[in-house]
C-alpha cells in the first residue's frame, strides 16, 4: 500500500501549513510506538492503537488494536474505508480523500486537541 499523507498544524492565527510525505507498508500501523508507520506522539495514544491495511477485496479498511478508534462518530472495531470520512484517533484527526493514482490511499493529519497543561499527569495516568 502506498499512502499519501498530509500532515497539518495550525499557528495561533490558525493559518495552516501542511507538509506531504508517501509512507509505503503493507499494513500501516498507527500509534505512539517508534515502530508504528503513522507515529503519533501523544501520552493519550496507544503503543499500537490502530492499523490500515488493504484487503482482498481492494479496499481499505482501518482496524483499532488497542485503542478506539471514531469514523464519523461512530467507535468501531473495523470499518471500511471511503474519502470524506473523519477519523478520530485521540487527539488527531484523519480525514481520507481520494489519492491521485500514483498512490492507493491519501490522508490528511492534523492534531485537533493538543495538551494544555498537566502532561506530566496524563502520562502518570497512562504508565500506571
Amino acid at each position: 500500500m502506498k499512502l499519501l499523507l498530509i500532515t497539518q498544524s495550525r499557528n495561533k492565527k490558525d493559518q495552516v501549513a501542511r507538509a506531504e510525505q508517501t509512507i509505503a507498508a503493507d499494513t500501516m500501523r498507527i500509534g505512539r510506538g517508534a515502530d508504528c508507520k503513522l507515529h503519533l506522539p501523544d501520552p493519550r495514544i496507544a503503543l499500537h492503537h490502530a492499523a490500515i491495511h488493504k484487503a482482498e477485496d481492494g479496499a481499505h479498511y482501518i482496524e483499532a488494536e488497542d485503542g478506539v478508534v471514531s469514523v464519523d462518530g461512530s467507535f468501531e472495531r473495523a470499518k471500511r474505508l471511503a474519502p470524506g470520512q473523519r477519523i478520530l484517533i485521540g487527539p488527531y484527526e484523519l480525514m481520507v480523500f481520494a489519492a491521485p493514482s500514483t498512490h492507493d490511499l491519501g490522508l490528511t493529519l492534523e492534531m485537533i486537541d493538543p495538551l494544555k497543561e498537566g502532561v506530566d499527569e496524563v502520562k502518570r495516568q497512562v504508565t500506571s
